[in-house]
């Protein structure tokens, strides 16, 4: 009943976004826009993906290395079909589904599998503020802002304050924590008075994983390693939106520089509102932020909302595709998983 909930709640977000997106563009000129684009495009802007999720198991596997040591050729499939799961259940739940995933292959602690998901997510976050931080040098993004929050109907103030204090906030927490165990063993003194006796064992456990799925961030030398394994994360998926641009003729809008910078702002916008609970792959926010931005940088309404819908679904199909014939030969079955949780 939890996970039907959750799946109505994140459907009506889905919907409400797509609602908003549809209401933005001409749907007449968005398919026409769709079947002028050269799809050619495609295959390296694919390749480059692909080569997006290796660097993400190298990074998972570098946050993983203070629990064990696991080979990516094991970590990539667990990778691929938590994002297949990702793009099928409601509010990012599979990212629970690879924690569980990893926990069950390898046999580590599903909870601290977890957190070190919840630490990637983290740095994805920064690394993505970072980029708005730099296109800001270069383009009016305060001016996008205010745009998306009039589309939104969130005071821009508010908006900006949603897309980087909650990260900003979790970092720290999760850094001040892993630097300091005594703060969570006073944690756990305190939970062993407030809690009934039968949960105690239980919520001990739960914190010592956490701990240990933070591990990683306890020296200066850690974290810079994982911002340093972020980055080209999102340069190479960056590099993917902006080669799919020229199959939508977006290089008509900027030069080949503006353009990149273009690319890199709508990169960090469209993931950073994913984070809202809409239903799977981020159907709906996605779609609104990315063609959004667009739009208030002077492209075509019917273009950008072309691009975003293609792009979307180049990002959506083929690893879902991918994850469910690797979910079909490891035998691991997703509904067993989505009924505990």
């Amino acid at each position: 009943m939890l996970v039907s909930r959750r799946f109505l709640v994140s459907l009506g977000i889905s919907i409400l976004f797509l609602t908003i997106f549809a209401f933005h563009i001409d749907i007449g000129q968005v398919a026409y826009s769709i079947r002028q684009a050269d799809y050619y495009l495609l295959i390296p802007a694919l390749i480059v993906y692909f080569t997006t999720v290796l660097f993400r198991v190298v990074r998972w596997k570098y946050l993983l290395a203070p629990i064990k040591s696991i080979p990516v050729r094991t970590m990539y499939p667990i990778v691929v079909m938590g994002y297949m799961a990702n793009n099928i259940l409601p509010i990012r739940l599979g990212e629970v589904v690879r924690a569980h995933y990893i926990g069950e292959k390898e046999g580590i602690s599903k909870t601290a599998a977890l957190t070190s998901i919840v630490v990637e997510r983290v740095f994805d976050a920064l690394t993505l503020l970072l980029f708005i931080s730099i296109a800001s040098m270069f383009l009016p993004t305060m001016d996008i802002i205010q745009g998306l929050g009039a589309i939104s109907g969130i005071p821009p103030l508010i908006l900006a304050s949603l897309m980087s204090a909650p990260f900003v906030f979790t970092a720290i927490i999760m850094i001040l924590f892993s630097r300091s165990p005594e703060r969570l063993d006073r944690i756990i003194t305190f939970l062993r008075i407030i809690m009934p006796s039968t949960l105690k064992s239980g919520t001990e456990n739960a914190v010592r994983s956490i701990s240990q799925g933070l591990s990683i961030l306890r020296t200066p030398k850690n974290i810079i390693v994982l911002l340093a394994l972020s980055v080209p994360i999102w340069i190479f998926e960056a590099m993917m939106y902006y080669i799919i641009g020229f199959s939508f003729d977006l290089n008509t809008f900027f030069n080949p520089a503006q353009m990149w910078i273009v690319i890199l702002l709508v990169t960090a916008i469209a993931n950073l509102a994913t984070a809202i609970p809409a239903a799977g792959g981020g159907i709906g926010t996605f779609d609104v932020a990315a063609s959004a931005t667009l739009t208030i940088l002077s492209v075509d309404p019917s273009v950008a909302g072309a691009y975003t819908i293609v792009l979307h679904l180049a990002l959506l199909v083929p690893i879902t595709v991918l994850g469910l014939i690797y979910q079909f030969l490891y035998s691991l079955p997703l509904r067993k998983i989505g009924k505990s949780i």
